[in-house]
């Protein structure tokens, strides 16, 4: 059998990119927060004691 890609303005294909794009918002959220905790932790002087166990975060 031949094998065509979708047409683009089929509706399975309008939810595909529709759940890409919001998939797309979603991690850009998490990467901005998560980058956000770590630059403030390693920014701010007093270490949460608890969380590092004495130690300064290492950034590999």
């Amino acid at each position: 059998g031949s094998y065509y890609f979708q047409n683009r303005s089929s509706p399975v294909i309008e939810q595909l990119i529709f759940l890409h794009d919001h998939t797309i918002i979603v991690i850009i959220i998490i990467v901005i927060l998560v980058g956000y905790m770590l630059i403030n932790s390693y920014t701010n002087n007093i270490y949460n004691l608890g969380m590092f166990e004495g130690h300064r975060l290492e950034i590999i």
